[in-house]
């Protein structure tokens, strides 16, 4: 099983930063893995919502077939998917206020049929990379005036 985490400290308030991942529509802005939907994602999130997503990784494309296991607004989201080839992914993103901002935490596993030994290692460092430009554009984007 592979696993990746970051977290970032933003000087956004802690409800802009969850408007925006609790925001499906808005993913394709900021979620640097993110290819697309399969179907228009409901307006409103919640336990038990289901989506289809398109991704992208490593230059692979996937379908993985969410689920909305735990919503705890405005501070959390953990979603559990299926993809192709037995690919099974959990993520959270947590945002916590600070006195300067917000903590911003994202944490997630992935395992799978094909994602054995040294590709779990190639999927861990470039989840990284896509993670690291993942926050750093969710921050931009709740520091936009727009949701100020």
């Amino acid at each position: 099983m592979g696993h990746i985490q970051a977290e970032r400290e933003i000087a956004a308030t802690a409800e802009a930063l969850w408007a925006i991942v609790s925001d499906f529509r808005s993913w394709e802005r900021w979620f640097t893995v993110h290819a697309g939907w399969a179907a228009e994602p409901p307006a409103e999130v919640a336990k038990g919502t289901t989506v289809t997503e398109k991704i992208e990784m490593l230059g692979i494309a996937n379908r993985i077939d969410w689920t909305v296991l735990d919503l705890q607004p405005p501070t959390k989201i953990t979603m559990v998917g299926t993809g192709r080839a037995e690919v099974k992914v959990q993520f959270t993103f947590a945002v916590e206020p600070t006195d300067t901002g917000t903590k911003l935490k994202f944490s997630g596993n992935f395992d799978g049929a094909l994602i054995k030994g040294s590709l779990v290692k190639a999927v861990e460092r470039e989840g990284i990379v896509q993670l690291d430009t993942t926050l750093r554009r969710l921050g931009e984007l709740a520091m936009a005036p727009a949701c100020a």
